[in-house]
C-alpha cells in the first residue's frame, strides 16, 4: 500500500498545476476530534510535502445535511472548502454528483491533477476515464472501507485518509509544546503582571471561528492559566524558598508538558496501529494468495511454452522428412 512515504514525486508537468479535489464526505468523514476548519490546510501541507506546488480546490459533496453535522459544514465553508448539499435521500446521489462534477471539469481542463477522496468502487470508471484523458490521478480513502478496485489501482498516487490529514502534524505539535515566553514572564512578574500579560497575548488563543480548536484546551492547561493569574504564596516569595522553588518549577513544567505531548502521541499511534491489525492480516493473506496464484500461473506458462516447442519441433521434422517421403511414395506408385 502506497503512503506519503512511498509515493513518487509528480513529474514537473503536473507539479505546478491546480489539484482539483472531489471529496465524498460521507465515505471519508472528518475524523472525530479533528477540527474541520483545518482540513484544507492539512491536505495542502501534505500535497506540498509530496511535491505539488499548485493551488488546491476542494469540493465536498453530501446527499443531505443530516449526513454531516452543521458545525462541520460551517467550518468547511468558512475555511475555503466548497460544500455541496444535494438535499435528497436517494442512494448513491452524492457519488453520481461527484462523477458529474469530475467529468465537467475534465471537459474544460487540459491535462491536470485530480484527487478523489473516497473508497467507493463505483468511481472506478471515472478514474479510468481520467487516466485515458492523460490526467494525473491521486486517490485517498479509508483502508477499512475501500473497495479492492480502488486499493489495488497500479500506477496511481495512494494516500490513506487519516495519514493524509495528520501528515506533518507531529512536528507542529512539538513546536507548540515548547514554553511560551509570555507565560514565563508572567509567572516571574507576580499576580498583576501575569494578568496583564495574559490579557495582552490573548490573540495566541485559537480564534472562535474554529470553536473546536478553542474548546480543545485540557483541564491541565486551564489550571495552569489560573495559576498564572493568582498571586504567589508567601513561602514561595520568601528569600529562602521563593527563587529555588521558582527555578525548579521552571525546569520541571516544560519537561512535563513535553512528556505529556509525547505520551499522547504514543497513545494515538498505538490506537491507530491496533485498529489496523485486522486489515494488515487480511492484506497479508491476500498477498499470500496472489503469490500462490502467480506461481501457478508461472508453471502454466512454462508448460504452455514446452508444448508449443514440442509442436514446433514436430512441424520442423515434417518439413524436413515430408518431401522425401512424398517422393518415395510417388516412385512406388509409378512402379
Amino acid at each position: 500500500m502506497a503512503t506519503l512515504d512511498h509515493n513518487f514525486m509528480p513529474i514537473p508537468f503536473y507539479a505546478f498545476k491546480t489539484v482539483y479535489v472531489a471529496w465524498d464526505i460521507e465515505n471519508c468523514a472528518v475524523p472525530r476530534g479533528l477540527p474541520a476548519c483545518t482540513v484544507l490546510e492539512r491536505i495542502r501541507r501534505s500535497l506540498r510535502n509530496q511535491g505539488y506546488e499548485g493551488d488546491i480546490r476542494i469540493l465536498a459533496v453530501a446527499a443531505n445535511q443530516d449526513r454531516v453535522p452543521q458545525h462541520i459544514q460551517d467550518a468547511l465553508l468558512n475555511n475555503g472548502v466548497e460544500y455541496y448539499d444535494l438535499h435528497t435521500n436517494v442512494k448513491q446521489a452524492s457519488d453520481d454528483e461527484i462523477v458529474k462534477r469530475i467529468r465537467e471539469k475534465m471537459g474544460c481542463t487540459d491535462r491536470g491533477n485530480f484527487m478523489l477522496i473516497s473508497g467507493d468502487g463505483g468511481f472506478e470508471e471515472v478514474v479510468r476515464e481520467l487516466e485515458t484523458e492523460g490526467h494525473n490521478t491521486i486517490l485517498a480513502y479509508n483502508l477499512e472501507s475501500a473497495a479492492e478496485a480502488i486499493q489495488y489501482k497500479v500506477g496511481y498516487t495512494h494516500f490513506l485518509w487519516w495519514d493524509l490529514l495528520r501528515h506533518g502534524e507531529r512536528e507542529t505539535r512539538r513546536k507548540l509544546a515548547t514554553p511560551l515566553p509570555d507565560f514565563e514572564a508572567a509567572r516571574g512578574g507576580g499576580g498583576v503582571a501575569a494578568s496583564s500579560s495574559t490579557t495582552v497575548n490573548s490573540s495566541s488563543v485559537p480564534s472562535s471561528s474554529c470553536p473546536h480548536v478553542a474548546n480543545s484546551f485540557s483541564e491541565d492547561a486551564k489550571r495552569f492559566l489560573l495559576h498564572l493569574l493568582l498571586p504567589p504564596l508567601p513561602f514561595l516569595s520568601s528569600p529562602v524558598f521563593g527563587k529555588e522553588q521558582e527555578r525548579k518549577l521552571s525546569e520541571v513544567e516544560p519537561e512535563n508538558r513535553n512528556m505529556k505531548v509525547e505520551l499522547e502521541e504514543f497513545r494515538a499511534e498505538a490506537t491507530h496501529l491496533k485498529n489496523h491489525q485486522p486489515t494488515i492480516r487480511r492484506l497479508e493473506e491476500r498477498n499470500r494468495q496472489l503469490e500462490q496464484q502467480m506461481e501457478e500461473n508461472t508453471k502454466e506458462v512454462v508448460e504452455i511454452k514446452q508444448r508449443n516447442q514440442n509442436t514446433l519441433d514436430l512441424f520442423k521434422d515434417r518439413d524436413i522428412y515430408g518431401p522425401s517421403q512424398l517422393q518415395t511414395a510417388n516412385e512406388d506408385t509409378e512402379n
